[in-house]
């Protein structure tokens, strides 16, 4: 083997991996051996011992220079793994908050809807409570006042007989004040029950 030939073994001991290139040395180193031994001018003892040298130094230099590419490649893969598992779990957190967007969405304008049902309801409530004080006040007025006057006047006729004249009420007309009287009072009742 020639001088010239010496970085091809070289480059492909390097290039092929520590396992290629100390096989490939091996193979190169056997047939030169071989062919020294069947062609003694071919290739003298020197000649075959260098190149594998040469082949099983640049294998295992190959090897110690690819081990951080080797251990770079690694780290990428698993990072490129991992990567590639959080954002499949990016997508799924995602896809649960849009869900969970979505159903916040609806419970607001739930929310809006019962708020503007409540709104209505309470302008009912303060309607009808208006409308409530002004048939108090027209009650109290239409009702109250004759019904309070027809009470007055049948106490005064059963408990001060005096008042008119200093006889006391025939029995006839007595019953009738009796029960007009009694009749007024629950009627002025209802209206104080109706009224609370």
């Amino acid at each position: 083997m020639c001088i010239r030939d010496r970085p091809l073994v070289v480059l492909a001991g390097a290039a092929s991996g520590p396992a290629r290139g100390l096989g490939s040395a091996a193979v190169v180193g056997l047939a030169m051996i071989l062919l020294s031994l069947t062609v003694p001018t071919a290739y003298h003892l020197g000649d075959v011992t260098w190149p594998l040298f040469l082949t099983a130094t640049s294998a295992v230099l190959g090897w110690l220079s690819a081990r951080p590419l080797r251990l770079t490649l690694g780290w990428a893969w698993s990072s490129y793994a991992r990567a590639l598992n959080l954002a499949e779990q990016v997508r799924r957190h995602q896809a649960e908050l849009a869900g969970a967007l979505r159903n916040l969405d609806l419970a607001y304008h739930q929310l809006q809807r019962t708020n503007s049902e409540l709104g209505r309801a309470r302008t009912a409530a303060d309607e009808a409570r208006r409308l409530k004080a002004e048939f108090a006040t027209r009650i109290s007025h239409e009702l109250r006042t004759p019904l309070n006057l027809v009470i007055g006047f049948n106490q005064m006729m059963l408990l001060a007989p005096h008042a008119y004249g200093g006889e006391p009420l025939p029995s006839s007309y007595r019953s009738d004040v009796v029960a007009s009287y009694r009749n007024a009072r629950l009627l002025s009742d209802l209206i104080d029950d109706v009224l609370e």
